[in-house]
């Protein structure tokens, strides 16, 4: 079974990036962003409050916030505990309310309250990246600005037009080819921003990452990726997994927000950040079915010894994307054949700066559990398949709980049969999987250490207490 969407073979030539502008241009007459803004100021903020996260939950919360703090000398002196209760539901509510009212004050010093046109102005300010500068220059203030996510990095992959995956180059490639083809002045000019924001709209509607609809898509005839023998149809994947391999597009589910503690528009671009992946590989047809594959690292390594964790480690410059990078370290680690499984998609990269590391989850699947055994025993110690439901499993309450380290919550922990402590990176992602296939997670179930007795919400059973991390887990 293929293992990812199918991409242009090499040589095969691209796209005309000049008709399929013409074609996005048919089928998406009005080219919008889909957050909901009336100045400069809200879409900069709406922008700036949508990393990592949903275009519809940033809208849910905007209209009361615009209501409240309409401009930037009103946000630059909100109440930041009140603003970050509002923004609560979005994830790091915390770091979103400090960086937008840091960006309003920013607007107050340095520009009066108006928001710039220039990007090296807009990129100085609070929480502002290349792609948000971008956005705002072309939405708002109708600049020639193409701005690059992780639609149009995929989109723009799969028509030919680059093969990188750092969002600048891809930027660089689809404003080269478009200049390749204006040479001639009888092709119409292409504008950057309603182009890209034409290949966000198609890549959530039709060219989406998990299953692209290459049976109705209109760029069928022109795309390299389309004319390839295993061109991607739609997944057969079980219906308890279909919600959280639809969030698998390089965006946050609901779940993956409480992984984002810090500033991670910051980090994903810091230059010094190591880029690496882990393969959240899950088994079984049905949710009574489902397991996934963890490995405790060896006892020997001098980072993380004995801890459990999923396949993964860092990218190398052969592997052509994250996805890639996940599927090698688990055949290294594990002797998982890629052939037997189908990678569903990535989510966005989870900074850990305490590592200096940006961890892509990459999600995939199989019917059955594949044949697995430890490969690189200086690596890998043991490996275990963990079930998601019933006795023993990661949703079992009586198994889940709050670990600390030296006194200081870390989060969730599973502490499972046979001695499988699970904490850390590991335990937030898998907490995220089961919110994303409908079982409870950390949000919904957790007293805060205070209140670590408090009953859980279902059947009036409790969580177990916050649990100290033990001293040989912790370098």
């Amino acid at each position: 079974m293929p293992t990812t969407a199918a991409a242009p073979a090499s040589g095969c030539p691209s796209a005309p990036l000049r008709q399929v502008a013409a074609r996005l241009a048919a089928a998406y007459p009005i080219a919008r962003t889909e957050l909901e803004y009336s100045s400069a100021f809200e879409l900069l903020v709406a922008t700036v409050l949508s990393a990592q996260t949903t275009d519809q939950r940033v809208n849910a919360v905007t209209g009361e916030l615009f209501s409240r703090w309409p401009d930037a000398s009103a946000l630059a002196s909100a109440d930041e505990d009140g603003l970050a209760a509002l923004l609560r539901p979005l994830g790091m509510g915390p770091t979103r309310a400090h960086r937008i009212r840091s960006l309003a004050a920013q607007l107050l010093e340095r520009h009066s309250g108006e928001v710039p046109e220039d990007q090296q102005a807009l990129e100085a300010l609070s929480g502002v990246g290349r792609k948000t500068a971008l956005v705002v220059r072309g939405v708002w203030f109708g600049q020639d600005a193409l701005a690059v996510d992780t639609h149009v990095m995929r989109l723009a992959a799969r028509l030919g037009w680059t093969s990188s995956r750092d969002a600048q180059r891809v930027e660089k490639d689809v404003l080269a080819q478009r200049e390749r083809e204006t040479t001639d002045s009888a092709v119409p000019y292409t504008d950057g921003a309603d182009l890209s924001l034409r290949l966000i709209l198609h890549g959530r509607r039709v060219c989406t990452a998990r299953a692209p609809q290459c049976g109705r898509c209109v760029l069928a005839d022109l795309c390299p990726a389309a004319q390839e023998p295993d061109a991607p149809q739609a997944l057969s994947v079980p219906a308890f997994l279909a919600d959280l391999a639809a969030r698998a597009d390089g965006s946050a589910t609901d779940g993956m927000q409480e992984l984002l503690h810090r500033d991670e528009a910051a980090l994903v671009d810091a230059p010094s950040m190591r880029h690496s992946a882990v393969l959240v590989l899950i088994t079984g047809t049905s949710l009574v079915q489902a397991r996934v594959l963890l490995h405790e690292r060896g006892r020997t390594l001098r980072s993380q010894p004995g801890q459990f964790a999923l396949p993964g480690g860092g990218v190398e410059p052969q592997d052509a994307d994250a996805m890639a990078t996940a599927l090698r370290e688990a055949r290294e680690e594990v002797g998982l054949d890629p052939e037997q499984v189908q990678v569903l998609g990535a989510f966005a990269p989870v900074p850990m700066p305490h590592r200096g590391r940006l961890v892509t989850p990459v999600l995939a699947w199989a019917s059955q559990q594949p044949p697995v055994s430890v490969v690189d025993p200086i690596e890998v110690e043991r490996v275990v398949w963990v079930p998601l439901v019933g006795e023993g499993s990661l949703s079992e309450l009586g198994r889940r709980g709050g670990g600390l380290l030296d006194g200081r919550s870390v989060g969730p922990l599973f502490d499972l049969p046979d001695d499988v402590l699970v904490w850390g990176l590991t335990a937030f992602i898998l907490d995220a999987v089961l919110a994303g296939v409908g079982l409870p997670g950390w949000a919904q179930l957790t007293p805060t250490p205070q209140d670590a007795d408090a009953p859980a919400p279902r059947g009036g059973r409790v969580l177990r207490a916050p649990q100290e991390i033990p001293a040989h887990l912790r370098r």
